[in-house]
């Protein structure tokens, strides 16, 4: 009959696919488009009726529909999907966006008080006789360095740099330096509540590895602080480094889902462990899929929600993975897998002694008087005679008047910028060098830098080494036998290095 189909004679593909003796086909239409086929069979040849065309012409109406609104539901729930992940990517985006304008705001605000702290520690531990105060001065000194490069990577962080520098860190050398800086946390904090940590190194030897040591740094510290805060009845905690054995679920293919970005696989076993574990209240698996979230916190307003985020980034950042394992009731351990260096470690020799330079008459200016004073006793150490002021006005009045062979200038200052003061100073005097201390850090234009013939920047928090060799350059020793002159001014400021920068009426220092 009209509507019997022989597979064999009609169409190749049919008798393929079905192997039966008879078939009906009609076409899934929607909208004058055909998307498809129902197809009935038999096994034995026969005649299909009128009706039953209808029929299943009636069925592939309906399933033409069918299939077309699941089609138009998963093209909207997909559009739905990928307009989703574009409004989170736009949202992460002002996210750092919003963080790296908060960043570059404050970032000279944050770096003018490391730079109180720091250049303190730096006069009392080069003053101070006493040993165990000079250890303690140098922890403060690294973490006010660690504060202002924390402030260094959320602006670069920001303007998009993502990867890590490639310097090789020892990390034997790196965890007892966390231990020392966390001790106010895991020991006397813990202590005055009532709990006991006992904090452990377990350091086996381990090659360097490759990064930025405070960065590095700072992620272990977060470990640590959370490793407190999971022991509130006291515990132990463990900082250790370690080789990861292949197939160990550490830094190889099998225990790495989805690989260690940034390296290849097999290199995955060239990797150093480097871990933090407590014996604390561990985490339940829900908090643990989620602790990586930025902004997920179980502390409540004791937690930001970034600490994991931060070190989940440092991890990514150096080319490694963070490993999270954890049992409520029975602690967590986090595992940073690093990848090692291809560089040899540096050689364990001396700093390079600092250049000598001849005394010299130097003018400061910085509207923060505690760091004005700072450094012009800093400078007084080393045989200058300083005239240090917070008003750039009374600055400049003064080199109208007095002798100068070197001016630092600050860069923020209400009412006269420091460009503004090295304009006038050159001014009044062509020659006189100036060096920009300023916290802004990167972010100064160099070409403005050119334009006012500025010798040199000084970034704060700046290490008194730094001050000390832009001087010696400046102001080079004289070969021996020629004699060294004294600046003139005030005697007893010349024999009493330590002598407090005196201060006029209006609260400048004079």
């Amino acid at each position: 009959m009209e509507n019997t189909l022989n597979p064999s004679d009609h169409d190749p593909e049919l008798s393929v696919r079905f192997s039966n003796a008879a078939l009906l086909a009609v076409p899934l239409c929607f909208q004058d488009a055909v998307g498809g086929a129902l197809v009935c069979g038999y096994n034995q040849p026969r005649a299909f009726a009128p009706a039953e065309l209808d029929r299943l012409q009636g069925m592939a109406h309906h399933a033409a529909i069918a299939i077309e609104h699941a089609r138009l539901y998963a093209g909207a729930r997909k559009a739905y999907e990928e307009l989703k992940a574009a409004q989170d990517q736009l949202v992460q985006v002002e996210k750092l966006r919003a963080l790296g304008e908060m960043a570059g705001g404050m970032a000279h605000d944050f770096n003018n008080a490391l730079a109180a702290i720091l250049s303190r520690a730096q006069l009392l531990r080069m003053t101070g006789p006493d040993p165990e105060l000079k250890r303690h001065l140098k922890v403060i000194e690294q973490a006010a360095l660690d504060g202002a490069a924390t402030v260094r990577r959320i602006l670069g962080f920001a303007r998009g740099r993502g990867a890590a520098d490639d310097e090789p860190v020892d990390l034997a050398a790196l965890l007892p330096e966390v231990l020392e800086l966390t001790r106010p946390r895991w020991k006397d904090e813990a202590q005055a509540r009532g709990a006991a940590i006992d904090a452990v190194m377990a350091l086996e030897p381990v090659p360097v590895v490759r990064g930025n040591a405070a960065e590095l740094r700072e992620a272990l510290i977060n470990l640590v602080f959370n490793a407190v805060d999971a022991m509130p009845q006291g515990g132990r905690m463990t900082l250790g480094t370690r080789r990861p054995a292949p197939g160990a679920g550490g830094c190889d293919p099998e225990g790495v889902e989805g690989g260690v970005p940034g390296v290849a696989p097999e290199r995955l076993t060239e990797c150093v462990e480097v871990f933090v574990q407590d014996s604390g209240v561990g985490m339940p698996a829900e908090v643990q899929r989620r602790a990586f979230e930025p902004f997920f916190s179980t502390k409540g307003t004791r937690g930001s929600g970034l600490g994991l985020a931060m070190v989940y980034g440092t991890a990514q950042r150096h080319g490694g993975e963070v490993l999270l394992e954890s049992r409520e009731g029975q602690g967590t351990t986090v595992r940073l897998c690093l990848p090692i260096s291809a560089r040899p470690p540096a050689e364990g020799t001396e700093a390079a002694p600092l250049p000598a330079a001849r005394p010299g008459r130097i003018v400061l200016v910085d509207d923060e008087e505690v760091l004005a004073q700072n450094l012009a006793e800093l400078l007084r150490l080393h045989h200058h005679e300083v005239a240090a002021f917070t008003d750039p006005g009374r600055a400049l009045e003064h080199l109208a008047g007095q002798p100068a062979d070197l001016l630092f200038t600050d860069l923020g200052m209400p009412e006269i910028s420091g460009w503004e003061v090295a304009r006038r100073a050159r001014t009044l005097r062509a020659d006189l060098p100036v060096i920009l201390v300023t916290g802004w850090g990167d972010q100064i234009d160099m070409a403005q830098v050119e334009e006012h013939l500025v010798r040199e920047v000084v970034t704060k928090p700046y290490r008194a080494e730094e001050i000390l060799r832009v001087v010696a350059a400046v102001l080079p020793a004289l070969p021996a036998g020629e004699g060294a002159p004294r600046p003139g001014g005030d005697q007893e400021a010349r024999e009493n290095p330590r002598i407090a920068v005196p201060t006029n009426q209006d609260g400048d220092a004079a």
